[in-house]
């Protein structure tokens, strides 16, 4: 799996009208335990013109909508997932994504206060396309859903 590569920032539509448009209807998924997080990941999502956002309290409840959203032909863009959760963890997660036929090329966001270098080498050798610490800006999110969107972009997704 590719990391995710950078992009030219005037690749991008400038006005906030046509990068809504593009963005409102890309399926995104949460997955972080704490409900405050939860709600300003979702916050900043919105902001930045997303608003087809779905979250999940730990791995195991996202692997249920995760199947489900792919039943449905509506599969997740970008999971933006937290390390430390009850009943499946983040690494375990992606672990689980990865070994699925379905899921192995998901894109996969690490957004997490693990900041040791060997969990984030951890994460990325198993799969994660991205990895994000906490505490984390508005304008770091952006960023590196920028770069995961080209990362997805080049690779057929």
């Amino acid at each position: 799996m590719k990391s995710a590569e950078f992009i030219h920032r005037d690749a991008c539509p400038k006005d906030k009208a046509t990068m809504t448009k593009l963005r409102s209807d890309i399926p995104l998924l949460i997955v972080e335990d704490s409900m405050v997080m939860r709600q300003m990941i979702q916050n900043i999502l919105a902001d930045l013109g997303y608003n087809n956002i779905s979250v999940a309290p730990n791995g195991a409840v996202a692997l249920e909508k995760i199947k489900e959203s792919q039943r449905l032909g509506t599969p997740y863009q970008m999971v933006f997932l937290d390390w430390g959760m009850p009943e499946m963890d983040g690494l375990l997660f992606l672990k689980t994504c990865r070994a699925h036929r379905d899921l192995d090329r998901m894109a996969i966001i690490m957004l997490t206060a693990v900041s040791d270098k060997n969990c984030m080498i951890s994460a990325l050798e198993n799969g994660a396309t991205a990895y994000i610490t906490k505490p984390f800006t508005p304008e770091d999110v952006a960023e590196k859903i920028e770069q995961v969107s080209e990362w997805i972009k080049n690779n057929g997704m």
